[in-house]
């Protein structure tokens, strides 16, 4: 289980008796505590910088304020995501806190809550969260490299562009913790930034929350952003249940996770907790045949039976010694699309910073089915926070809840 991080907005000041009291509570229950302070122009501000919804939001009205108001000024400029919303300082008035309760709110306090009144609502979330943690299969993709050079990156890095250009905000999670090649692709004209707070994540998933990815995540562009780094030999060894902890949590704040898996990966996966369609994306060679067959092998271990489907890229590279694509399909349930190769489009993924699907060539009418298997915009998945009115989604696994802001506000697709 991930930790959850607590974002208290608020016009007090920060060494508000009453506000570190409150900070004070929640840290002694394990969540991390994110204070946004300040008149309402200055906390929208904050807010509009943030790349991560947090789990929880307390939202302290400022005197003066609509509560309504504050929370649609909030909701227009937070990033998308679920979050558990508690309000404070809301007029005592049942009309106004049986609306608000109906509408989603964990708790309305008429005051900022003391630490004996936060308790119990901070502790119900905490549980309800444990119980709650999961990944959707319809929003995440892996792609799987069945041998170094095999080319996963290259098709990772078009799934991740095709999602983000179709409105779909993306993380690119690179697992490749040696090379980092992600870096380049993403932001090579920029210095190839790495995003150094994912190996922390890697070495202690338990403490992958809002803030922890808020520190390390990168943005590519629009829609599109990136966790990749490179570990050096001193660094502690990861553990493997962390790459399922980072989907999960991700997923409340992204509508799709693209996972680049290396083959002979660090951390070796958690293979049972792989949950959403795969990709083994191999050479026509004996060592890509190797990388393929074990791969396969490996994902009929998880518990969920996703779809696996094979690429056996750079076909006609060495020509008359390609192994047949036909010899990966022995034994092996799931299509197979070859893939041609093409040297001259091959050198202008990485210096013309392009992905595949933009890309002209030979290769261009064979991508189109490889694309067409891949996961349509999930309905009833993550719900959105936005300016305009949206119905409660329908409850997945590990997608049970729907808070405030969630209920309240849909951004555009």
């Amino acid at each position: 289980m991930s930790r959850l991080t607590l974002a208290i907005l608020s016009p007090r000041p920060a060494d508000d008796a009453a506000l570190l009291a409150l900070e004070s509570t929640a840290i002694e229950l394990g969540f991390g505590t994110q204070l946004v302070l300040g008149d309402k122009p200055t906390i929208l501000a904050q807010v509009a910088e943030w790349k991560l919804l947090p789990e929880v939001v307390l939202i302290e009205r400022p005197d003066g304020v609509d509560p309504e108001d504050m929370i649609r000024a909030f909701g227009d400029v937070a990033p998308e995501g679920e979050a558990e919303t508690i309000l404070a300082n809301i007029p005592n008035d049942i009309t106004i806190y049986r609306h608000l309760k109906s509408m989603g709110a964990v708790e309305v306090f008429a005051d900022l809550p003391t630490p004996v009144e936060a308790r119990p609502t901070l502790e119900t979330i905490a549980l309800r969260e444990s119980r709650a943690i999961g990944i959707d299969p319809r929003r995440v993709v892996y792609v799987w490299s069945a041998s170094g050079g095999a080319g996963g990156t290259t098709f990772a890095h078009a799934f991740a562009h095709k999602f983000s250009s179709e409105g779909r905000r993306t993380l690119f999670l690179d697992m490749d913790i040696f090379a980092a090649p992600a870096s380049f692709m993403f932001n090579a004209n920029a210095g190839a930034q790495e995003t150094s707070g994912l190996l922390d994540i890697l070495v202690n998933p338990g403490r992958v929350d809002a803030l922890f990815l808020e520190r390390a995540i990168q943005k590519a562009r629009e829609n599109l952003f990136y966790l990749s780094s490179r570990r050096r030999s001193a660094d502690i060894a990861p553990d493997p249940r962390a790459v399922s902890a980072i989907v999960a949590r991700a997923q409340q704040n992204f509508d799709m996770v693209v996972v680049d898996t290396p083959w002979r990966a660090q951390p070796e996966p958690d293979w049972p907790r792989v949950n959403g369609p795969s990709y083994i994306v191999a050479a026509p060679n004996p060592q890509g045949l190797l990388g393929f067959s074990t791969i396969a092998k490996e994902l009929g271990t998880a518990a969920t039976k996703s779809a696996v489907t094979g690429i056996i890229n750079k076909t006609g590279e060495f020509r008359g010694n390609d192994i047949p694509t036909k010899v990966f399909g022995e034994g092996f349930g799931g299509k197979i699309f070859p893939f041609p190769y093409d040297a001259v489009e091959a050198g202008r993924l990485f210096f013309d910073q392009k992905t595949l699907d933009q890309m002209g060539g030979k290769a261009r009418r064979p991508l189109a089915p490889i694309m067409a298997t891949l996961p349509a915009r999930a309905q009833g998945g993550r719900a959105h926070i936005g300016s305009s009115p949206a119905p409660a989604p329908v409850p997945v696994k590990g997608q049970e809840k729907v808070g405030l802001l969630s209920k309240m506000f849909k951004k555009g697709a």
